[in-house]
């Protein structure tokens, strides 16, 4: 993933294994590990590079093996907001420090955090939410099932207007931006 605004470009990596006791952890200008995981846990690294005018800062980001990669950050400014662990991370990238920890509240799995004007929008397995700049949830919107297309379909995309969906059983939803249900199509084999 790669952000750039006019105070830095940041370049976000995964490597699939971290120790805390590897010696070429001294790479990194800090390591961040607030969600507090040791080496028993299934860990790995999220590499932050930050690109100054005139400098580069090296961030280690600890997360749990089998949180998404993609879609799940957003720069807002020098604040990188981040989904991992069902909770959002708030990294000020250019003092290097975790600024906010805040669960999503969202039940099951977070897919990826999309900005929507000042706000986000999260994908999750169980249900879409708006949140506000301060992270507060504004809505939620669930379906029937899960919100994965084993048809192939895109099982998410907003558009300019509206959020599209399918769940598993294939249903079709159409939300508005402020969680209304527009439309709600049945697959075939439901009605």
């Amino acid at each position: 993933m790669k952000f750039k605004n006019n105070l830095c470009t940041v370049c976000i990596s995964v490597k699939d294994s971290f120790s805390f006791d590897d010696p070429q952890n001294k790479r990194y200008d800090v390591i961040l590990d607030p969600l507090n995981y040791s080496n028993e846990d299934y860990i790995k690294v999220f590499e932050i590079n930050v690109y100054l005018f005139n400098k580069q800062k090296k961030l280690a980001l600890i997360s749990r093996w089998g949180e998404p990669t993609d879609d799940i950050a957003a720069l807002d400014g020098s604040i990188l907001t981040l989904l991992q662990n069902n909770a959002f991370l708030q990294i000020d990238v250019m003092k290097g420090r975790v600024i906010n920890v805040k669960p999503t509240d969202i039940f099951g799995c977070v897919f990826s955090l999309n900005k929507f004007g000042d706000d986000y929008i999260v994908y999750g397995e169980m249900e879409i939410a708006r949140f506000d700049s301060k992270l507060n949830k504004l809505w939620s919107f669930s379906g029937i099932d899960i919100f994965f297309s084993p048809t192939g379909k895109t099982a998410f995309e907003m558009t300019k207007d509206t959020i599209k969906l399918y769940d598993f059983n294939d249903t079709f939803y159409e939300i508005d931006y402020n969680g209304k249900e527009i439309r709600l199509l049945f697959s075939s084999n439901e009605q």
